[in-house]
């Protein structure tokens, strides 16, 4: 269910909130980067990809995308719950509750925060290894969910803006 008012996030979040909520996301991303094994995932797929073609290496990176979503979607989907729930501001059980849509969203609206990941790329810059993972998790992410993102608008205009196309390819037309 989609809350017309806006959710509190790390996107939109006062200083000192963003500062306490980052350093507690700061805490769980480590032991959710290692889970997740992105790691492992990015250096055997990484063997792979250097011995393909051009046609190789455009099924090894979706390979790749699909297995980090196996990853976050299946086999440690409470810890994803839970992380995002951590930036939204709620508890794991009021996570539990967000519609999947209102998730993504949320998502998608601080992986495309300057804010957020101009902070986050930061603190992995003074931070050493256990912050360099939190990046690492975070670019990943942003790079899956943007091309999520835009296929998802493309459909929601495909579908909504199909009938005013074929209208205004119909009027073209006829000029």
């Amino acid at each position: 269910m989609a809350n017309d008012t806006m959710r509190k996030t790390l996107a939109n979040c006062k200083a000192a909130e963003f500062l306490r909520q980052a350093n507690k996301i700061r805490k769980q991303a480590k032991e959710y980067y290692d889970l997740l094994n992105i790691s492992g995932i990015r250096d055997r797929m990484a063997k792979k990809y250097a011995e393909q073609d051009e046609a190789g290496k455009e099924a090894i990176s979706h390979e790749f995308v699909s297995e980090i979503l196996d990853a976050v979607l299946d086999a440690n989907v409470e810890k994803t719950v839970e992380i995002v729930g951590l930036v939204a501001f709620m508890e794991p059980e009021q996570a539990q509750e967000l519609d999947p849509a209102e998730m993504f969203d949320i998502l998608f609206d601080c992986l495309t925060s300057e804010r957020v990941m101009d902070f986050f790329i930061k603190m992995a810059a003074l931070g050493g290894k256990d912050t360099e993972n939190i990046l690492q998790a975070l670019t990943s992410a942003k790079s899956i969910f943007s091309g999520m993102k835009s296929s998802d608008s493309t459909l929601q205009n495909a579908q909504t803006g199909s009938s005013a196309s074929a209208s205004a390819g119909d009027t073209s037309e006829n000029a």
